[in-house]
């Protein structure tokens, strides 16, 4: 989400938010083992989580929810400014629409 790096940047100032402390210095040291979250061993970390920098912040459930209030808003602007979309977008936008919940 690198286009919304500002949106971000406000949010985790606005909310406060902490970066997550990981044990780099160890981690670069060591091979990655079972001492490990799953999510770095397999290089993915899985839920809502921001980088900024060389910090990552992890959201809960609540703050996630309050940012993606922010980004549709900002997605309903772009729709409702454009004057038309590809056969391709619609395709596209109408198969992400389709599987939020």
């Amino acid at each position: 989400m690198v286009q919304y790096q500002k949106m971000i940047q406000s949010f985790v100032t606005k909310n406060r938010l902490a970066p997550a402390v990981f044990q780099q210095e160890r981690m670069a040291k060591a091979a990655i083992s079972e001492v490990y979250p799953i999510w770095l061993k397999y290089g993915g970390m899985v839920g809502p989580h921001f980088h900024l920098g060389d910090k990552t912040y992890i959201l809960t459930d609540e703050q996630w929810g309050k940012f993606s209030m922010e980004l549709i808003v900002d997605f309903k602007g772009k729709l409702e400014a454009a004057k038309s979309i590809t056969f391709e977008d619609a395709l596209n936008i109408n198969d992400a629409i389709s599987m939020i919940r």
